[in-house]
């Protein structure tokens, strides 16, 4: 057990990454209960993803590991994303014109009573046309195709989803080969959650990159299931993460540009 792991990490202090990322792969799926194995494949990660289940496997194997623990907890607050918006409407003053008659001629007065009824009746439609307006203003802001409360919702259900995806895949990286078809099962679930849920037109491709990603992980856990070679099997996890950090960032963009995102 020791040589492999040392083999990597000589690899790795060599400049030879790539030996070493396959040494280590070997090294934690023999042996995953190893903490210095998944301390020094930290080292050879691709990816923040993998970086990750790399320190949640050293904390589950040694929770007092405090070096472990603070890297991890600040790599979850720059990936997973966060949603914070308010909403400020401000208020309309309508100023109320007074109109004052000046008693004189009959026929002067009517003439001003008409114009008054015209002058109320332009402010009456000019207030009519401000308060439809702004309602349809404040649904598109909020309810339009994109709008932001509709965002809002989406990303926090697709933030439970992740949330749930990131726990089940844990589990399937620390299983031992014969017991991976119940998470495969597992992820496969949380895959078509994913799928069947609705989310606003401009959040569609962010939804379809975390899809993307879900499905070619799914496959990556499949080839080291049916013992494909580890190439294969990295090659799958690492366009995983690529279709992961595309949905970080889609994601980001959405939240910036909502309500007014182009379609």
């Amino acid at each position: 057990m020791d040589d492999l792991i040392q083999q990597g990490a000589n690899a790795f202090k060599s400049g030879d990454r790539e030996t070493a990322r396959k040494l280590l792969i070997s090294a934690v799926k023999q042996y995953p209960d190893n903490e210095r194995a998944w301390g020094w494949m930290y080292s050879v990660c691709n990816t923040d993803q993998e970086r990750i289940h790399c320190l949640k496997q050293i904390l589950r194997i040694n929770p007092s590991n405090q070096k472990a623990s603070q890297t991890l907890g600040e790599m979850t607050k720059s990936i997973s994303p966060s949603v914070s918006s308010k909403t400020e409407i401000g208020n309309q003053n309508i100023a109320r014109q007074n109109v004052s008659v000046s008693h004189g001629d009959k026929n002067k007065a009517i003439t001003k009573n008409k114009g008054m009824a015209t002058e109320v009746y332009l402010i009456a439609l000019a207030i009519f046309i401000c308060v439809v307006f702004s309602g349809l203003g404040a649904w598109y802001y909020n309810d339009g195709p994109c709008g932001k409360r509709k965002v809002e919702q989406a990303v926090i259900q697709m933030d439970d989803l992740l949330n749930k995806w990131i726990d089940a895949e844990n589990i399937a990286g620390s299983s031992p080969r014969i017991s991976l078809a119940s998470p495969i099962s597992n992820l496969q679930s949380v895959r078509t959650e994913l799928s069947n849920l609705e989310v606003p037109v401009c959040m569609e491709a962010p939804k379809s990159e975390l899809l993307l990603g879900m499905e070619t992980s799914i496959q990556g856990y499949i080839a080291f299931l049916g013992q494909e070679s580890d190439y294969t099997v990295s090659t799958y996890f690492d366009e995983a993460a690529t279709h992961i950090k595309n949905f970080t960032d889609l994601m980001k963009e959405v939240q910036s540009c909502a309500p007014f995102c182009q379609q």
